[in-house]
């Protein structure tokens, strides 16, 4: 598997390992529901409404995390954090690193999506 240095599989191959259709099951629907994820957070930034993007950027750091997508679930921390924090003070700029990073995490997820752990 070639996948980035801000992933990590075993999170992935854990779920193969319990049950093959849930493996896959996961990944498409991470994939399915990234964009309007990404929606809600970009919406809150716009807006400028900390709590829209305090609960969006949790909802996408979880799942994130929960399979492995690093590089995304550290972004999406921050951007939690600051609409915690309830000020939008680097929401734009935290907003523009996660745009950089969600090519790789597709990138990733297919390829894990395509070439399963054996």
């Amino acid at each position: 598997m070639n996948t980035s240095e801000s992933f990590d599989v075993s999170p992935l191959v854990e779920i193969y390992e319990l049950d093959v259709d849930t493996y896959f099951l996961v990944i498409d629907t991470y994939l399915e529901e990234m964009p309007e994820n990404l929606q809600t957070i970009e919406d809150a930034i716009a807006a400028g409404d900390p709590d829209a993007l305090m609960k969006g950027a949790h909802k996408l750091k979880g799942s994130s995390l929960t399979l492995g997508v690093n590089g995304l679930g550290d972004i999406c921390k921050e951007l939690e954090h600051i609409g915690r924090s309830h000020s939008m003070d680097g929401a734009q700029a935290a907003w523009d690193k996660l745009c950089a990073e969600i090519d790789t995490a597709k990138t990733d997820l297919t390829c894990m999506h395509d070439s399963p752990p054996v």
